[in-house]
C-alpha cells in the first residue's frame, strides 16, 4: 500500500499540499512569510545595485552612454559631483567683429600755450663766411604752439648759471616767462658776440620763437644745446 501511494505521489500533488498547509496555517504562517519577502526584495535591489556598479553606472552615468547624454546628466547633478569632475565644455566660434564707430570731431588747435605749460627743444649751428666779417653762424627756434606773450630770452654759454635757467642742455627747464637757450658746445674764444634777436632783428624773442647768433673775426663757429620756454 505504501508503495502504492509513492507511485501516485507527483510534483504537482507535493504543491498542491503545501498550499493546503499554509491556506491551514492561518496568520502565523502569513506573518513569518512576509519578512521573508521583504528580505528577498531588499537582496533584490541589492543586487540591481551591485550589477549597475559593475556596469559603470553612477547616479544615472552610465559607460555605454554618448559623452553628450552622460554631460548632460553630469550638469543635472551638479551636487553629487565636484567642478573637478564635470565634463569640460567645448569652447564657441568666435563673435563676429562689431561695426566701427563713427570718426570724432577733431581736437582744438592750440591758439596759444597754456599758462605753466613749458616747450622744450634742441638747436645747433654751424659755420657760415660773410662780407662784413670773418665768421658768422645762425640757427633759428620755432615754439610748435606760441606763447600768449613775449618771454625773456637768456643765452646761457657752458659754465653759467641763471636764476631763471636753473636746467642744463641736457635737461632744459625755464621759469614761466622765460625762454632759455643752453649751450652743450660753443667756441667761446674768439667769438666776439652771441645773441639771440626775432625775425625783425630787434633783440630778444618774440612768442612764436626766435634766432640764435655767433659772430666771430678770428675762429671757425659752432654750437649746439637745448632750450626750454615756459608761458606766462
Amino acid at each position: 500500500m505504501l508503495a502504492r501511494a509513492r507511485s501516485r505521489l507527483t510534483f504537482a500533488n507535493a504543491v498542491s499540499c503545501l498550499a493546503l498547509f499554509v491556506a491551514l496555517g492561518g496568520s502565523a504562517v502569513a506573518l513569518d512569510v512576509v519578512p521573508f519577502a521583504k528580505e528577498a526584495g531588499f537582496a533584490k535591489k541589492a543586487g540591481k545595485a551591485k550589477k549597475a556598479k559593475a556596469a559603470g553606472k553612477v547616479d544615472g552615468l552610465s559607460a555605454s552612454k554618448t559623452p553628450k547624454k552622460n554631460k548632460l546628466l553630469a550638469l543635472n547633478n551638479t551636487a553629487k559631483f565636484p567642478a573637478a569632475v564635470l565634463p569640460e565644455g567645448f569652447t564657441g566660434p568666435q563673435g563676429a567683429t562689431g561695426p566701427i564707430g563713427a570718426t570724432g570731431p577733431a581736437g582744438p588747435l592750440l591758439e596759444t600755450l597754456p599758462s605753466g605749460k613749458t616747450l622744450l627743444g634742441t638747436w645747433a649751428l654751424g659755420d657760415v663766411s660773410g662780407a662784413a666779417f670773418t665768421h658768422a653762424a645762425v640757427t633759428e627756434v620755432t615754439f610748435q604752439f606760441p606763447l600768449a606773450s613775449e618771454p625773456v630770452a637768456h643765452l646761457i654759454s657752458t659754465g653759467e648759471a641763471d636764476p631763471n635757467c636753473p636746467g642744463s642742455a641736457a635737461a632744459p627747464t625755464a621759469a614761466p616767462g622765460h625762454f632759455c637757450i643752453y649751450e652743450a658746445i660753443g667756441t667761446a674764444g674768439g667769438a666776439t658776440s652771441k645773441s639771440v634777436y626775432k625775425a625783425d632783428d630787434s633783440n630778444g624773442a618774440s612768442r612764436f620763437g626766435a634766432n640764435i647768433l655767433y659772430i666771430s673775426t678770428v675762429n671757425d663757429l659752432y654750437g649746439r644745446g637745448g632750450w626750454a620756454v615756459t608761458a606766462p
